[in-house]
């Protein structure tokens, strides 16, 4: 049982440090085509393209500087979701990730 629970809390660390990844493809998807993903629904890409900038409002900072540090043109449809979906998913996963390895360390009141 015990070897169970821990190959089944190991998935689950897996699939939480990979959700920012499906949340930004589903975004993503929506983006290029919303009637594809929900065909009877009324989303529209004004909609989609709101909640892409309330997905990376927390490192708001970062496509600022990319768009001025690297030399590419901010026309580019790619660089647009590299850098308001991509990114920020990256950064997610990787504060997860920390997360999910350092708290286990940190000594509680009680414990020696």
């Amino acid at each position: 049982m015990k070897k169970v629970m821990a190959k089944f809390g190991k998935i689950l660390r897996v699939a939480v440090v990979a959700l920012p990844f499906a949340i930004a493809l589903l975004l993503n998807l929506s983006a290029e085509s919303p009637h594809f993903l929900y065909p009877r629904s009324q989303l529209r890409q004004e909609h989609v393209a709101g909640l892409a900038f309330l997905w990376a409002t927390p490192c708001g900072w970062l496509p600022d500087w990319l768009m001025n540090n690297l030399p590419v043109s901010p026309r580019d449809r790619w660089f647009g979701y590299v850098a308001l979906l991509w990114v920020p998913a990256l950064l997610y996963s990787v504060v997860i990730f920390s997360c999910i390895k350092l708290v286990p360390k940190i000594p509680f009141r009680g414990q020696a």
